[in-house]
C-alpha cells in the first residue's frame, strides 16, 4: 500500500476523489440548509478555493458551524491535491505518461513484429540484429532503470506473466525471442531447469548426474533392472539408458534389460555412482 501512494499518480487520483466527495458534501450540506443548486455548488467552491466572495444568503449558527468545517477538510483536500499535481508536473512523469501513452499506441499498430524478453546482452545483440534487418522491435523487461536506456518500443513488467505479453502485442508478433539472463525464465518449466542446474553445476551437493558404461564383462549385463537390483546394491537411480546403436529408453521399467554396450544415465552421490561404476565395469 506504501508503495502504490508513492506513485504520484495515485496521489492525484486520490486527492481529486477526495475533492469531488468534499464538493459533493458541501453542496448537499447547503441545499439542506436552504441553499439553490447553483448557489449551493457555488457556495461550496468559493468556500474551498478560499476565494471569499460574500455568500448569496446569510448564515445562521448552523451553517456556519458547516462551512467552518467545509472550510477545514476542503483547503486541505485541495492543497493536497494541488500539490500531487505539482509533483507529477516538476518531476516530468507527465511527460514519461505521455511517452508510453505513445509507445502503447505505436506497439499497438504493429504487426508481424518481434518480442524481445530481456535487454541484457543478448537481447542487445538480437535487438541490433534485427534493426539491421529492419524489423520492429519491442523489448520486455522487468527493470525500470534497463528500460530508460532502450531505443525501441518497450514494456515494463515480467514476461511470465500473460498481460505483459498482451500489452506487447504477442497476439501479432511474429516471432519471441527469449533473452533472459537466467535460463529459468525462458522455459515453462523453471523448477526443473533450475534442479538439473544445480545438479550439474552446485559443488556443495553431493549428489549428481553420469554416464557409466557397461562392459560385455560386467554382472549388469544380461540382466533386467530388477535382477540387477541396482538401487538396492548402490544407492544410484537409473535415470535413461542409452542403447549402442544411439537410441534411447527413457524413464526404464524394472523389466528392461541391460546390454553390454550401454550408457547408463544415472544420478547419486559420488560413491553410489562410483559403486555403480565398478558394477558396471568389473567381471
Amino acid at each position: 500500500m506504501m508503495s502504490r501512494m508513492r506513485d504520484p499518480f495515485v496521489r492525484v487520483r486520490v486527492g481529486l476523489g477526495i475533492l469531488a466527495a468534499v464538493i459533493l458534501a458541501g453542496t448537499v450540506g447547503h441545499l439542506l440548509f436552504g441553499f439553490s443548486l447553483l448557489d449551493s455548488i457555488y457556495q461550496t467552491v468559493s468556500t474551498i478555493t478560499t476565494v471569499g466572495f460574500n455568500s448569496p444568503h446569510s448564515l445562521d449558527a448552523g451553517s456556519k458551524a458547516f462551512t467552518i468545517v467545509l472550510i477545514l477538510v476542503g483547503v486541505g483536500t485541495a492543497l493536497y491535491t494541488f500539490s500531487a499535481v505539482l509533483e507529477v508536473l516538476i518531476e516530468g512523469h507527465m511527460r514519461d505518461l505521455v511517452r508510453r501513452r505513445r509507445m502503447e499506441r505505436d506497439i499497438d499498430r504493429m504487426s508481424g513484429h518481434v518480442i524481445i524478453c530481456g535487454w541484457g546482452r543478448v537481447g542487445r545483440e538480437v535487438a541490433r540484429f534485427l534493426e539491421n534487418a529492419r524489423c520492429q522491435v519491442v523489448v520486455v523487461d522487468r527493470d525500470t532503470d534497463r528500460l530508460k536506456e532502450i531505443p525501441y518500443a518497450s514494456v515494463h513488467g515480467d514476461v511470465t506473466d500473460d498481460e505483459t505479453l498482451l500489452s506487447a502485442g504477442i497476439e501479432r508478433a511474429a516471432t519471441l525471442v527469449a533473452a533472459l539472463d537466467a535460463d529459468a525464465d525462458n522455459l515453462t518449466r523453471p523448477h526443473v531447469v533450475d534442479f538439473v542446474d544445480i545438479v550439474m553445476h552446485d559443488g556443495t551437493l553431493e549428489f549428481r548426474l553420469e554416464e557409466l558404461s557397461v562392459s560385455p564383462t560386467s554382472p549388469l549385463s544380461g540382466k533386467t533392472l530388477r535382477s540387477a537390483q541396482i538401487r538396492d546394491r548402490t544407492g544410484a537411480l537409473v535415470l535413461a539408458i542409452r542403447r549402442p546403436d544411439g537410441g534411447f529408453v527413457t524413464n526404464p521399467v524394472p523389466e528392461d534389460v541391460i546390454e553390454a554396450g550401454d550408457v547408463l544415465i544415472s544420478v547419486g552421490t559420488a560413491d553410489q555412482l562410483g559403486t555403480l561404476g565398478r558394477y558396471a565395469t568389473s567381471p
